[in-house]
């Protein structure tokens, strides 16, 4: 049998227990109450109990698990009984002597004790017993029941009996009525007599006591349901928890994963369409065949189709992320409402005719530009998409000064919307049924306008009818300044000729030769340039540094580094810490973006590379 390690303790000295069992006080018997705490000082006590026990030529009788029983033999071996004196030892199992279906039966307890301890008594031999009696599930009355029933039998057939509960595990109105059915009353470290024992009790008890004693473990089992109930809700409100741990890793982890493959899926889908759109916008001003510029002009427009919805799945992807910072300042309504339809037709070349309100000068929105660019980019490019053509589109802006709300209106004469899907519209990846098989899209556009809106404080909604148009609205904080306020607004406009410009050095450091090819092109096209390239971070850092060249144009995928550590390093050499570093790449996160110019770069172009915007970069760095 495997035995468990137990150090032996030192039994030289007598303990209190042992003075009172060596004592011709209860040579005739004794019933001892042992409420013990430390489960170390009650094996030791059971040993010494047990040693005495056995020089004393008495029985043993021990009702406990297996556990004990092995500490037990283990600790006499250590002492130096025999094998077979041991074998004197009854040991029992004390769930299979105190319960029936796991519950503690007094009539059956007692009945199995006296069947027990019936041929010793017939021998006149005295007995001693060591039983660790099972409470926790135990009624009181059943408890005192039992223990009355020893106590009587006990006293008179020269049994010494210790009965041990688990004070930390009994409740104390249990131990309460335990100190009046035993003699004797023990803890870990002493034993004195009881001094609420009374022979008087133990055989008869009041109907007062009864019922107190009924009405106590009427409350009690009330207490250990509703702890069971606590327990099992703290379990459940745990596993809970845990699950939604695992779920949030798990959507975090998903996030990740969705947004590295989003990242890449951009990166990998751009680089192509850097090529196609590059040449196509070289091929429009080299070429003066009419047919051959349609053609060309259908390449192009089918290729920005594709990469806007590309730059969609990306902006919903990122806003359901949560990774979208919203920056808001005061927007210069008017200036701001040019803007985005000088843009907008510069790369649809629409039909339709858009018609813009009288908009007050001084009227300003609260809002985070780049966003609420998306907002009415979107808005406007489904009207002109949804519009016939030579149908009509208005643009109205209204102030309500009450809320100090500006309203941002666009009506279209377009196909309308259906009443029952008004509602819908504004849901991810909602398509329309009547508008699916003739106009593409991915359904995220209206989503964006609405996440981004509300991001921004906003409101937003549409009013439609079928066959006739619709109007869709955003509103957002604004005010209307007075009169004499001067207009900061400076716009921007993009210079349409081309200035004479002195050779201009240039390094480009790429490893796709064909976007080196394609740089060079356009190029040549903005002004008078001598382009260096390199294929590799480290080779580009130190061509930097050796030809000192005006402008560094650096892509960010790089076989040997990440782009971001060639910038870092051309920001601390004291010889290109000053070269303005123009950032071009198919990675459009607008994480990257942000660390990028975090780092230093003057200004980040994601392809594929839009030849006006390019040559508007090189001009302003040129000498």
């Amino acid at each position: 049998m495997e035995r468990n390690e137990y150090t032996s303790v030192d039994l030289t000295e007598p303990s209190p227990l042992i003075e009172l069992t060596n004592s011709s006080v209860i040579e005739n018997g004794a019933h001892i109450l042992y409420m013990f705490n430390a489960h170390s000082s009650y094996v030791q006590n059971a040993t010494s109990y047990i040693m005495e026990g056995l020089n004393k030529g008495h029985r043993i009788v021990l009702f406990e698990d297996q556990t004990f029983f092995d500490q037990i033999n283990n600790n006499l071996l250590l002492e130096g009984y025999s094998e077979n004196t041991l074998k004197q030892i009854t040991y029992i199992c004390h769930s299979k002597h105190y319960s029936t279906n796991n519950q503690f039966q007094a009539d059956h307890s007692y009945e199995n004790l006296v069947k027990l301890l019936k041929p010793a008594v017939k021998q006149h031999r005295t007995t001693r017993i060591w039983g660790q009696v099972l409470a926790q599930n135990a009624l009181v009355s059943e408890l005192r029941k039992y223990e009355c029933s020893c106590d009587e039998f006990l006293n008179s057939e020269k049994v010494i009996s210790v009965c041990a509960y688990n004070a930390l595990e009994t409740p104390s109105y249990i131990q309460n009525e335990m100190l009046k059915v035993h003699g004797y009353f023990m803890v870990d470290e002493r034993i004195e007599k009881s001094p609420f024992y009374n022979k008087k009790y133990v055989v008869n008890i009041s109907p007062t006591e009864q019922l107190k004693l009924q009405k106590i473990e009427m409350e009690n089992q009330e207490l250990k349901r509703r702890n069971q109930q606590l327990v099992k809700e703290q379990a459940s409100q745990k596993e809970r928890e845990q699950d939604l741990r695992i779920a949030k890793r798990n959507a975090e982890k998903a996030n990740a994963m969705k947004t590295t493959f989003l990242s890449q899926m951009s990166h990998d889908l751009r680089t192509p369409l850097n090529i196609i759109q590059g040449y196509s916008q070289i091929s429009l001003l080299e070429t003066n065949d009419p047919r051959f510029q349609l053609n060309i002009q259908k390449i192009y427009d089918a290729s920005n189709n594709l990469l806007k919805l590309i730059e969609e799945i990306l902006d919903f992807s990122a806003i359901e992320a949560g990774k979208v910072s919203i920056n808001k300042e005061f927007i210069h309504a008017r200036s701001f409402i040019d803007q985005c339809i000088k843009s907008i037709f510069d790369i649809t070349h629409s039909n339709q005719i858009i018609k813009v309100d009288d908009i007050d000068d001084h009227m300003y929105i609260e809002a985070d530009r780049l966003r609420l660019t998306q907002v009415l980019t979107n808005l406007i490019t489904n009207a002109v998409k949804y519009t016939q053509t030579n149908g009509h589109i208005s643009i109205s802006l209204d102030h309500d000064s009450v809320k100090d709300q500006v309203i941002i209106n666009v009506e279209d004469t377009g196909i309308g919307i259906p009443s029952n899907e008004l509602t819908l519209i504004f849901e991810p990846f909602y398509r329309s049924k009547k508008t699916m098989s003739k106009w593409k899209g991915t359904g995220i556009g209206l989503a964006i306008v609405a996440q981004l809106t509300t991001k921004m404080d906003g409101t937003y909604g549409v009013i439609s009818k079928e066959g006739i148009g619709s109007t869709f609205w955003v509103s957002f904080k604004g005010f209307v300044a007075k009169k004499e306020t001067t207009d900061v607004y400076e716009s921007s406009i993009a210079t349409s000729s081309l200035p004479v410009t002195p050779k201009m050095k240039i390094l480009y450091i790429e490893d796709n030769l064909d976007n080196v090819d394609l740089m060079s092109s356009m190029l040549h096209i903005i002004t008078e340039v001598e382009l260096y390239s390199e294929v590799t971070g480290k080779s580009g850092y130190h061509k930097a540094i050796e030809v000192q060249p005006e402008l560094i144009l650096l892509d960010l995928h790089l076989p040997d580094m990440n782009g971001l550590e060639v910038l870092d390093n051309l920001k601390c050499h004291p010889l290109t810490k000053s070269i303005p570093v123009i950032v071009i790449s198919a990675e459009a996160l607008e994480s990257t973006i942000d660390l990028s110019l975090e780092k230093g770069c003057q200004s980040y172009l994601t392809k594929p590379v839009h030849l006006e915007k390019l040559r508007d970069l090189v001009l302003r760095n040129s000498s």
